[in-house]
């Protein structure tokens, strides 16, 4: 098995036949039985769960999840100026997330987004929140942030910087992402490979679908999700078949 997976070359690794991971957000994805039957039928395979796939096929974990609130509110006072005016103020609105604080981004917006590098004003606080297990590494708070939002495919956090009085604002929208972005020209033209293949009325498993778009199951399944209002699926997780709907 360590020839399937070693931890220590994590960033190295992309998705093949014998190696596939899942974001796992809410539990087992129901869908990772599938490729579990595929590999107990051939040659095996390792699933890495907690993971998602990257636009250039590496990884990167999910990492914390939503309710993980106490996260937010530490980032928050580890970088208060508490001798700023107002003090921290947090809004819980119907649709957002308000976070403010005094005092202006130590390290920079475009930094504090990108991360990797730590400036807290407050040290001993952040000791103490590691203490109990709360906060991220150094500089990796802001980002892990945002990693989330994108994978619950929310609206991008937004951060804000105003001056005299310094402030900063960190504002969380529970909004959808609207999905009216541009096809590009390649999916588009996988897109019009299925529909030519399928013929109405019978049905295709996933494997037939990877072999006609030689990719990946993941990358495939995303892209038959996207085709929704042209197929439909039948049966469960395990023996799922597309079915192209009468149009």
């Amino acid at each position: 098995m360590e020839n399937f997976f070693d931890i220590s070359q994590f960033d190295s690794y992309k998705e093949d036949n014998r190696r596939e991971v899942k974001r796992a957000n809410g539990g087992l994805p129901n869908d990772m039985w599938e490729t579990y039957s595929a590999y107990a039928n051939t040659y095996g395979g390792v699933i890495i769960l907690g993971v998602k796939e990257l636009d250039d096929k590496h990884w990167r974990t999910t990492g914390l999840k939503l309710k993980d609130k106490d996260k937010l509110l530490a980032n928050c006072l580890i970088n208060t100026d508490y001798y700023g005016v107002r003090g921290v103020v947090i809004k819980k609105e119907p649709d957002k997330l308000i976070l403010e604080n005094p005092g202006y981004i130590r390290t920079g917006k475009e930094q504090m987004r990108k991360g990797g590098e730590s400036d807290p004003r407050n040290k001993a606080l952040m000791k103490m929140f590691n203490l109990i297990n709360i906060g991220e590494r150094a500089g990796s708070g802001v980002p892990n942030i945002f990693n989330v939002w994108e994978d619950e495919g929310l609206v991008d956090p937004v951060i804000q910087e105003k001056f005299d009085p310094d402030r900063t604002i960190l504002t969380l929208e529970f909004k959808k992402k609207r999905s009216d972005k541009k096809v590009t020209k390649k999916t588009q033209e996988r897109y019009e490979k299925i529909l030519g293949f399928m013929e109405f009325g019978k049905e295709y498993n996933i494997q037939d679908f990877c072999q006609l778009l030689d990719l990946k199951e993941s990358r495939t399944k995303e892209i038959l999700a996207q085709m929704s209002d042209y197929i439909e699926t039948v049966g469960g997780n395990k023996n799922r078949r597309y079915v192209r709907k009468n149009k």
